[in-house]
């Protein structure tokens, strides 16, 4: 009985690691599949809308850009802010490209 309760124990800790690890991926810089999500983020950033990602600070953290994506998104929603078409289309394609770290991070 007690290998039981360790083994699951030891599986849990594990997969809670695991699901950590997987937010703290940095999105890579230099590499061409990604340029278009920090040309994006860059935009975003120069037009006043993501405030916490620094253009000096890169790579970024996914998960700090899902967390970013997520208040403005909420912002927009909630009609705190309005986005323009060219600012709607960017966070729409970083939202695709970000939903899991964001699906993560929303209360459930």
């Amino acid at each position: 009985m007690k290998s039981i309760v360790l083994c699951v124990a030891i599986i849990i800790l594990f997969s809670i690691n695991i699901a950590q690890a997987a937010l703290m991926e940095t999105v890579p810089v230099g590499e061409e599949v990604y340029q278009w999500v920090y040309e994006y983020l860059d935009e975003l950033y120069v037009r006043g809308l993501i405030t916490e990602l620094h253009l000096g600070t890169k790579p970024y953290f996914r998960v700090k850009v899902a967390e970013e994506l997520l208040s403005l998104g909420e912002k927009t929603r909630k009609g705190e802010l309005s986005l323009s078409w060219p600012e709607d289309y960017l966070l729409e394609e970083l939202e695709n490209e970000f939903s899991s770290e964001i699906n993560e991070l929303k209360p459930r």
